[in-house]
């Protein structure tokens, strides 16, 4: 389909009856992929639309909403996040509490991807994984999705966690009781998208499990 030297353009076919790609540029973006695009969709009228469009190709992504049920708490990554600083500016150290979360390696099964990640940020091992959705991040400029888990762990952490130093990863491991973690989703004290959308998804699965 495209080849993938920087710079190299390619004419596309249609892909279906709805979308004709005409030309598309490939390029490196950081360890990423950034594609730009000419193409032509059918409107909702039947006519079509000539335009340009940039799609940052980041892969899939893992993110893990980890249960502790021997204290019934929510176990959260803290960590400092460029684009949280460079949003808000003077009004955020750029710091943000989350799920624990990464990309999917190539081959790699996300079950696999969710429990590395977890191990690695947080330092536990998982008893069991339970899928809860699949969503795109921001379909307007990037083609990655996030598969999003519900896991539980008991006891202690097997490790620091505290993310890849090579990667220059500092995470701070953060245990909030459920409870807390609940008023805070209530309250909209949580600013990442995942970690709300989890938390919404915890509240409604405990609730139809206590009726």
């Amino acid at each position: 389909m495209f080849s993938p030297r920087s710079g190299v353009r390619r004419t596309y076919s249609t892909v279906n009856k709805n979308v004709v790609i005409r030309k598309r540029k490939s390029r490196p973006f950081g360890p990423f992929r950034l594609d730009e695009v000419d193409l032509q969709v059918r409107r909702r009228d039947g006519t079509r639309q000539r335009m340009k469009r940039v799609s940052f190709e980041r892969g899939d992504s893992v993110a893990v909403l980890v249960h502790r049920i021997d204290t019934d708490s929510i176990v959260l990554a803290r960590q400092f996040r460029y684009p949280v600083l460079a949003n808000a500016g003077e009004r955020s150290d750029g710091i943000i509490v989350e799920l624990p979360a990464g990309v999917q390696d190539k081959g790699e099964a996300p079950r696999r991807t969710a429990r590395r990640e977890v191990a690695e940020e947080l330092g536990y091992r998982l008893l069991t994984l339970r899928r809860i959705t699949t969503f795109f991040v921001s379909p307007g400029g990037t083609s990655e999705r996030i598969l999003l888990y519900y896991a539980t762990a008991r006891g202690r952490a097997r490790s620091r966690g505290g993310g890849l130093a090579d990667e220059g990863e500092d995470i701070e491991v953060v245990t909030v009781p459920v409870p807390k973690f609940i008023e805070m989703i209530k309250r909209n004290t949580v600013r990442d998208g995942k970690t709300l959308l989890a938390g919404y998804w915890f509240m409604q699965d405990r609730k139809s499990k206590k009726a």
